[in-house]
């Protein structure tokens, strides 16, 4: 793996739920605000449609989100499609993937290393398809609500960010040789995460097919 090519820098953020806030800056800043497919895969919390909707972020009847069941009745709002289909083959259904946002429960440990090369399959090919699109993630740091514990009990950042850098090389190296190029969003976000040791780590990039191609 190279890590020459990861231009990020680990950040810190003390707010309440910087992850959204960041999520949102990260479109913004990669001008993208109005979808006609916006995917959210993994867990249901992370991306509050509501507030996205606050935030002026538009969204088309092929935007697929999973969200809270309870919050959100897809028959009160037709961008909300409630999705049930294997990780793999979402692909088969997009027509202009614009953002795929994913959240890991897990955490960055190393058997997670087989989910993160189907992120990465998922960004490449969403690409592909359109050209470009917005993969944006958010991992829980920690495994077992633990976050990297050290033997004097603190956190070890330093081991989880070398975990974090372990996986920005597998994207940087897998899109590279799709052909593809990559820019990272400023930084990586540490947030903590309300009533739990474990905070989560977010972090945005466009992976976008290559001026040659």
């Amino acid at each position: 793996m190279t890590r020459h090519a990861i231009n990020y820098k680990p950040g810190f953020y003390d707010g309440g739920k910087p992850y959204r806030d960041y999520l949102v800056a990260a479109l913004r800043h990669f001008e993208l605000t109005e979808f006609s497919e916006f995917w959210t895969l993994g867990g249901k919390e992370w991306y509050e449609y509501r507030f996205l909707l606050e935030q002026g972020l538009k969204f088309g009847k092929g935007s697929y989100h999973n969200v809270d069941r309870e919050e959100i009745d897809p028959l009160d709002d037709p961008a909300v499609v409630k999705h049930k289909m294997d990780f793999l083959e979402i692909w088969q259904h997009w027509k202009k993937p614009q953002a795929i946002c994913f959240d890991s429960t897990n955490g960055l440990v190393d058997s997670n290393e087989p989910i993160w090369m189907d992120l990465v399959h998922l960004g490449i090919r969403a690409a592909e398809i359109n050209g470009k699109v917005s993969l944006n993630w958010n991992f829980l740091s920690g495994y077992g609500n633990i976050l990297y514990d050290r033997s004097d009990g603190k956190n070890d950042y330093d081991k989880l960010f070398d975990r974090y850098e372990q996986w920005l090389a597998i994207l940087v190296d897998h899109t590279a040789a799709a052909g593809l190029t990559v820019e990272f969003f400023n930084e990586c976000v540490l947030s903590p995460k309300e009533g739990s040791r474990t905070s989560m780590l977010s972090g945005h990039c466009l992976i976008s097919l290559s001026p040659e191609m």
